[in-house]
């Protein structure tokens, strides 16, 4: 199920989906002239606003911003919660295999951040999506350790925020845990803070990388950019992702 969905989500999302209409268009173009040129026109309309940092910067601010930023004090919480974030391959100048990619360095930092000015345990949370040898929990692990940190508890059976919540939380209902700081990407926050409050959690949101990256300025911002282009990939896939859950959940 897992390779299907990955599949669908590469038909689905850019640039998957606009490859999809362009050839749809051109397929059609001789037969149906105008509806063809119409696909392909509107193809690439959808790819240059998908790739304009004016169009998608306010949608992602937007989106990332829904949880405001944590400031740690008298927070009721009795365990930090981290999210893995896939892994980059080959990690071949740490001797390694794999490690963790830098969406998961970046919820990682802060969770170790937050033990440090809160001393909650945490749990790290990441499973093997695709049969790897090592899960993203004990890549996680591995980097806290690196930190002088470790994780108390490691969930590594998970291949989706989904499955995140439901296994997270039969680990910490042995301990007697409800309360959680669920540290994860604002982007990501309104997904996972769904999951988890549906699988019997009290949710304190502790989201990083609430903001898009500053505006370069005049014509700039409207200019193609391919780093933009993942963005709203991401935007799109956290917004149909959400969707997806509330109906199937």
């Amino acid at each position: 199920m897992t390779i299907l969905s990955r599949v669908l989500e590469a038909l689905i999302l850019p640039p998957g989906g606009i490859i999809l209409l362009i050839v749809l268009g051109m397929l059609i173009r001789s037969r149906w002239r105008k509806s063809g040129n119409f696909l392909i026109i509107l193809a690439l309309v959808i790819l240059y606003a998908a790739s304009t940092p004016a169009v998608v910067r306010p949608l992602e601010n937007y989106m990332a911003s829904q949880y405001p930023v944590l400031h740690p004090g008298l927070i009721p919480a009795e365990a930090i919660v981290v999210l893995g974030s896939g892994r980059r391959d080959d990690a071949a100048e740490y001797r390694q295999p794999d490690t963790v990619s830098r969406f998961g360095l970046e919820r990682l930092r802060y969770a170790a951040w937050l033990h440090r000015h809160t001393r909650l345990p945490i749990l790290v949370t990441g499973g093997r999506v695709y049969d790897e040898q090592h899960s993203e929990a004990e890549l996680m692990q591995r980097y806290l350790q690196d930190q002088g940190l470790s994780a108390a508890w490691l969930e590594d059976q998970s291949r989706s925020t989904w499955e995140n919540a439901l296994y997270s939380k039969r680990i910490l209902d042995r301990y007697g845990i409800r309360r959680v700081l669920l540290v994860t990407h604002g982007l990501h926050m309104p997904r996972a803070v769904w999951s988890f409050e549906q699988a019997g959690l009290v949710v304190t949101p502790a989201p990083t990388v609430t903001r898009a990256n500053r505006a370069r300025g005049g014509l700039l911002d409207f200019l193609p950019d391919a780093g933009t282009l993942h963005t709203s990939k991401r935007i799109l896939h956290e917004w149909l992702g959400l969707v997806w859950y509330r109906n199937r959940h």
